[in-house]
């Protein structure tokens, strides 16, 4: 049993970007990673060549809460059509496989990130001392990207851990299985429920009503009246890390190499000043290239990245391993406005002529001068992009509220 005072939820609408929102979280330093070959070893290899976890064929920022035990239970919106009955799963099946995966253990030494389609006020409820993150935002957009993504996640699931099979909701879907193939989706279980048959393309406006109605209906339930603040985006991220994971030891360290550290303490320091020097040359909104010494990253590089970010605009960064023609082309292809290579800074695009963007909303883009992939991975805080009547922020509350643009 637990208060879940070590959890993080995420709590969304399937087609939200959940999941994302997870991965970013995870880089945080008290925060455990599902380090995995198919998850992706650290939370920003989104991309891959071949992966267990048949959901990131369709989204690529999907991943499992894998453990070296095996995985940890999924809360009980996940099995509820299983198992209707919440306290006989929570009793029976989730506390106990918690701990057998060693979640207690895990716990001990990071938090833990679970995403979840459950509403904030039953987390509060069954995790009283959780930190959720309660994901709102524009139901037309959430719903378009449910059809292109939830709706051909495989559906399938067999939940041997818990009976599934022998349960009358896995017995439909043996049924489903029978009837039209065992590669169905989420869209053939509406589709058999509905019309006794596999989903086809004129049945598109039918469950395109279906799935925006749910998701609209959902959304008022899960939205919480917060005091409103406005938050900036990308200039308060950290602040809002900071504070998700508080309290943190201003003496515990941030970062740290062989050669150099910094604390929580002195982070805002260090990241001021950069920022005081990118707006000396005129930077604000603008994409920063980071060019890495000797192959290897220090802590001036990071920060320089994480300066860019907190000044409102966006980094990239590459090695100095690869030749100038290379390295031309990737500053080229991040519309970087300046270079930054042992703490100089070059300008070249000239800032005055306004923002530039390598993506709508992308903050970071990870890069290599490899010959078949260029662009590795990429982070976008999304969830700090409000909606004008959703600015809504409270730190002295457990549920932070945010309003995502996907």
């Amino acid at each position: 049993m637990t208060d879940g005072s070590r959890f993080i939820f995420i709590s969304f609408e399937q087609g939200n970007g959940g999941h994302k929102i997870g991965r970013v979280i995870s880089c945080l330093p008290d925060v455990h990673w599902y380090s995995h070959k198919d998850n992706g070893i650290n939370p920003w290899n989104v991309y891959f060549k071949h992966t267990d976890i048949r959901q990131r064929y369709t989204s690529k920022y999907h991943y499992d809460r894998l453990v070296s035990k095996g995985s940890l239970p999924p809360l009980h919106d996940y099995v509820k059509d299983f198992i209707p009955d919440e306290e006989h799963y929570y009793k029976r099946f989730f506390y106990p496989r918690f701990e057998k995966m060693g979640g207690y253990e895990l716990m001990k030494k990071n938090r833990l990130v679970f995403c979840t389609h459950e509403v904030p006020k039953k987390l509060q409820e069954r995790f009283p001392k959780a930190k959720i993150i309660n994901l709102v935002g524009d139901d037309f957009r959430i719903a378009q990207r449910y059809m292109k993504t939830t709706a051909i996640f495989p559906g399938h699931l067999k939940m041997k851990w818990i009976g599934g099979e022998n349960t009358d909701y896995g017995r439909k879907l043996k049924t489903i299985a029978k009837e039209v193939g065992t590669d169905f989706t989420v869209r053939d279980i509406w589709a058999w429920d509905n019309y006794k048959s596999k989903y086809i393309d004129k049945y598109e406006d039918d469950y395109w009503s279906h799935v925006r109605d749910t998701i609209r209906s959902r959304m008022w339930d899960n939205i919480i009246s917060n005091k409103k603040r406005k938050v900036e985006k990308n200039k308060e991220i950290f602040r809002m890390l900071k504070h998700l994971i508080s309290p943190v030891d201003e003496n515990d360290i941030f970062l740290s190499t062989s050669i150099d550290k910094v604390t929580w303490k002195e982070l805002d320091e260090r990241l001021d000043e950069k920022v005081s020097i990118l707006k000396e040359h005129g930077l604000s909104s603008h994409v920063a290239f980071i060019i890495q010494e000797n192959n290897k990253i220090t802590i001036d590089d990071l920060l320089w990245i994480l300066a860019s970010i907190k000044n409102g605009g966006s980094a990239s960064n590459a090695e100095d391993t690869a030749s100038q023609k290379e390295l031309d082309y990737l500053i080229q292809g991040s519309n970087a406005n300046c270079v930054i290579r042992s703490n100089k800074i070059e300008i070249v695009k000239d800032p005055s002529l306004g923002s530039t963007k390598m993506h709508s909303n992308e903050i970071f883009r990870g890069m290599t001068s490899g010959t078949t992939v260029k662009e590795m991975f990429e982070i976008y805080p999304y969830f700090w992009t409000f909606e004008d009547h959703m600015n809504s922020v409270d730190f002295n509350q457990n549920v932070i509220e945010c309003s995502t643009r996907i």
